[in-house]
């Protein structure tokens, strides 16, 4: 029996768009019919002519309840799962990836059940989540990955540079790429899959110490720490030893041409590497870091130029890029835009509300991007 029956809209499925019914039994879509036979007996029905009906999205990247880096004195922490998903709601996002950070002196089990405790009962969108190895792991945290695999936490996030400046309050993220490779043998072992923040360690710091010598602190200069050559770097290195590893790679937030360029090079020799981009560095340059509210949509890396911009796009709408996120990491207006040098601005983004529509909008409507690909 079902309980809502959604007639005459387009519906978007993974075979096509077309005039479909579809009814909902509980909370799962029970069946897909072809228009004016889904049975209606004690069932709601939506008149969804001239609309168009879309599966939920799935947000791939946020942290929810997580502690800023930015400002390492305080100990601030990004919104929780009972704010932030109210909005993922209401703007079309069914299901959000979140991260559990496993770091030297923990073990993945523990960090999971801790963060699945946080979320269970407090979201109102489902939720899973990336494991995050984070810093010199000992070598018997990568004897667990198989067991958190079987559990089904099959993707396990990496950091291939610090992106702040060291601090003896803040724990770095980076990991050494010997442990990424080892990552990737017991991934690939496994049917799981490596998520790569991919910028290069050495450019990026040694950028942080040249321009604070040089006096070029303020936050502009953003797109010059985080260069184009760094991702460059980081997505041909990481995308080599995914080969020799048998590995699947997910690159989170691309945001250079260079490294849309480097994931359509890979797949077309036929390797499981996909993108993600955000939707502020398909909208934003990084001029826009010049204007009064521009940090609100920086993250890490940086917004970059719009040549990138375009190869995001092109991403996007036909091949390179497999999604669109947000790095949601929601904090205040206030303290997004505290920090104003490349030291201390704010990274992440309050925009998964947002995020859907975005992608209708600038991909679908501007730019002709079809609507089984939206």
């Amino acid at each position: 029996m079902l309980d809502l029956v959604i007639r005459g809209g387009q519906v978007i499925t993974p075979q096509g768009v077309g005039r479909w019914d579809v009814g909902i039994e509980g909370e799962q879509i029970a069946v897909v019919a072809a228009a004016g036979t889904a049975p209606t007996d004690a069932a709601r029905v939506i008149d969804a002519t001239a609309l168009i009906v879309s599966p939920g999205g799935v947000e791939p990247h946020a942290h929810l309840a997580h502690a800023i880096m930015s400002h390492p004195e305080e100990p601030l922490a990004t919104l929780g799962p009972e704010d932030d998903t109210q909005g993922m709601a209401c703007g079309g996002t069914t299901t959000h990836i979140d991260f559990a950070f496993v770091r030297p002196g923990n073990d993945i089990q523990p960090v999971l059940e801790q963060r699945v405790a946080r979320w269970k009962g407090n979201a109102y969108v489902d939720y899973t989540f990336h494991i995050t190895l984070a810093g010199a792991l000992p070598l018997r945290v990568f004897e667990q990955i198989p067991e958190a695999i079987q559990q089904g936490f099959p993707s396990f996030k990496v950091f291939t540079t610090n992106i702040l400046p060291p601090h003896p309050k803040r724990a770095g993220n980076r990991i050494d790429f010997g442990r990424i490779h080892l990552a990737m043998e017991k991934v690939a072992a496994h049917g799981g899959i490596m998520v790569v923040h991919g910028e290069d360690e050495d450019l990026v710091q040694f950028n942080y110490e040249r321009f604070r010598e040089e006096g070029r602190l303020d936050g502009s200069n953003l797109h010059l720490v985080h260069s184009k050559l760094s991702e460059l770097l980081a997505f041909r290195r990481t995308i080599a030893l995914a080969r020799a590893a048998g590995a699947g790679v997910y690159f989170v937030h691309t945001s250079a041409r260079e490294g849309v360029q480097s994931i359509v090079e890979a797949r077309a020799l036929g390797l499981p590497i996909y993108g993600e981009t955000l939707h502020q560095y398909a909208c934003f340059n990084a001029e826009y870091y010049k204007t009064p509210r521009g940090f609100c949509s920086h993250t890490y890396p940086s917004l970059k130029f719009p040549e990138d911009q375009a190869a995001l796009w092109d991403g996007l709408v036909t091949d390179g890029l497999s999604t669109l996120a947000t790095d949601e990491y929601p904090t205040s207006l206030a303290l997004k835009l505290r920090g104003r040098t490349i030291e201390d601005v704010t990274g992440g983004n309050t925009g998964a509300e947002a995020r859907i529509g975005i992608a209708f909008t600038e991909g679908v409507v501007k730019r002709g991007m079809s609507l089984p690909r939206f």
